[in-house]
């Protein structure tokens, strides 16, 4: 009987031993060690496997393409070896060393860069210069500002050693060279070309816009990134809320949601609480409505301009399009970073495509304060013509949805509250001026 009983224990023990599971973070080193001896079908079959894990994730993505794109690059045929010649003996012939090169991109502005026509690959004005592969030869590198800028182009690097090949981007740069030979002390902002503005009329602009900006860099980019929107009619809420509301003034938004960098460059410090802490380009998060209130005060006093929050009018108006009538649209997996493939983190911004009016992440990534203060039946009383809440209640509007909301919470007609001494949720904004 008792060598029955361990014999059925030597055999079924084992089974009550815990599985080991691997983590995503060690199938990510497996793969980034793979990668880097080269064993591509290694990295591939690990990165794949983390991506299960974690939908997504832009490094094993990054890491996925590449290792992809060496695996498929075709080797090179083997020679026939060659009947040796009685008396004529010849040197074994040496095979030319591989050649491994890489360009070095440095730049003012956030563009993409494609090479030979391949993925789009993101580089930031704050990254440490990326390293992006090259082929021996000639490599057709083509570069666009993540802005919509027409100042893209396309050169062409030839690759004949192995080394780093630097390309230095100035492209902010020469807008403010070709600014100034335009028009001196002048600073327009940018307009998206879906836009329905006409040069040639001044009424379909922003009519109180007569301040200066002062002259410094960080003046420029904020009054770069706002895009004019004409004021319009719209169904403000979802088709069983009424009344038809009108937003009677035009008015400049930006065009992406305050990053990092930018809130840093103002208040001097970053929020403790950031889901992607050091990415310069993601929206700034968990800052309070009054945080935010103090940052708009610093700016209009470096800049010299009137920026503020949005009402919540204007901001569903300008997520919705403003008054470009067109039957564009984008699915919220190609227009925004939510629970679904934000990977729980804050993205940079301008990845996703934009809306009508050239706007970018009005679904998604962050939640974005307005000014009005909430009142979920506020719809149904509130007044025809730009309508904004200025009575006091617990909390104010935020809009958009965030990386952490559902599909359901990231439209353009959802809308929340949250107390504005709270910091502790995905909550950024964008800026209005008129």
């Amino acid at each position: 009987m008792r060598t029955i009983f361990w014999l059925w224990a030597i055999l079924f023990i084992p089974f009550l031993a815990p599985a080991q599971q691997i983590t995503f973070d060690e199938y990510r080193r497996r793969a980034d060690a793979c990668l880097e001896r080269e064993d591509y079908a290694c990295a591939i079959q690990n990165y794949e496997r983390a991506l299960r894990i974690r939908e997504n994730d832009a490094h094993c993505t990054e890491g996925l393409t590449k290792a992809t794109q060496a695996l498929k690059k075709p080797k090179p045929p083997k020679s026939k070896p060659q009947k040796p010649v009685v008396n004529s003996p010849q040197p074994s012939p040496t095979a030319p060393p591989e050649i491994r090169a890489y360009l070095v991109v440095t730049t003012d502005l956030p563009i993409h860069v494609y090479i030979n026509g391949g993925t789009r690959q993101f580089v930031s004005p704050n990254d440490i210069a990326k390293k992006l592969p090259l082929d021996a030869g000639a490599n057709l590198v083509m570069i666009k500002p993540t802005d919509g800028g027409s100042d893209g182009f396309e050169k062409t690097v030839t690759v004949r050693a192995s080394g780093n090949q630097l390309l230095k981007i100035n492209l902010l740069e020469e807008r403010r060279a070709a600014e100034k030979q335009s028009k001196p002390n002048v600073l327009q902002p940018t307009t998206n070309t879906l836009v329905n503005t006409s040069p040639k009329k001044e009424e379909n602009l922003p009519k109180k816009d007569a301040q200066t900006p002062k002259n410094d860099a960080l003046s420029e980019e904020f009054s770069r990134l706002m895009i004019a929107v004409k004021g319009g009619t719209f169904q403000m809420g979802s088709k069983n809320e009424k009344p038809i509301h009108t937003v009677l003034n035009d008015f400049y938004i930006s065009k992406y949601e305050v990053t990092q960098q930018q809130w840093r460059s103002i208040m001097g410090t970053l929020p403790k609480k950031l889901t992607n802490n050091g990415c310069n380009d993601c929206p700034v998060e968990q800052v309070s409505w009054n945080d935010v209130q103090e940052f708009i005060k610093k700016l209009n006093q470096r800049t010299g301009l009137n920026y503020r929050l949005p009402t919540e009018a204007e901001w569903e108006y300008a997520a919705r399009g403003g008054t470009q009538k067109s039957n564009y649209t984008v699915e919220l997996k190609d227009a925004g970073w939510y629970r679904s493939n934000s990977g729980k983190k804050s993205h940079p911004v301008g990845q996703k495509l934009p809306n009508e009016l050239g706007l970018y992440d009005m679904q998604g990534n962050v939640w974005e304060w307005c000014q009005d203060w909430y009142d979920p039946n506020y719809y149904a009383k509130s007044p025809v013509n730009n309508p904004v809440n200025m009575t006091e209640e617990k909390y104010k509007v935020i809009r958009g949805g965030s990386l952490d909301s559902g599909a359901d919470a990231t439209t353009h007609t959802s809308r929340d509250g949250y107390k504005p001494a709270s910091d502790n949720g995905y909550v950024g904004f964008r800026l209005v001026r008129n």
